[in-house]
């Protein structure tokens, strides 16, 4: 092997790939370490302790009362609105739509329809 120090760039790359490779479970990583172009005696120690590592963790589930908790306290409280303020929000959506619709109607709509509303109004307005 022709090992220079520009390989020591390269160590971090390698210690992700054979990390990957050991929590996949592959036995033979001779192969990929020769890729790299770096001596075993140079990350020997740190291949250990990812062995080491991937047989000391072991994957745990957190309990249901934490993943409500979390839950709550990333999205906000678990209590709904009131009844009331549902129904204000409601309606404020609904005028909010409406308005939308309006407002592209006359912008963009026929003059036809435009003109068909006005008389309506009028009447309303002198009553």
């Amino acid at each position: 092997m022709n090992y220079s120090n520009t390989n020591d760039a390269r160590i971090p790359d390698l210690l992700d790939v054979l990390t990957d490779a050991i929590l996949g479970g592959q036995d033979d990583l001779d192969q990929i370490i020769e890729k790299y172009d770096i001596p075993l005696a140079k990350i020997e120690g740190l291949v250990d302790l990812i062995h080491s590592l991937r047989h000391m963790l072991v994957r745990h589930e957190p309990s249901k009362k934490y993943a409500r908790e979390l839950k709550r306290d990333l999205l906000g409280s678990e209590r709904r609105l009131p009844g009331r303020a549902q129904i204000a929000a409601g309606v404020a959506a609904a005028a909010a739509g409406a308005g939308v619709v309006l407002f592209a109607r006359r912008r963009w709509g026929d003059d036809s329809t435009q003109n068909a509303w006005v008389p309506a109004l009028q009447r309303l307005w002198h009553r």
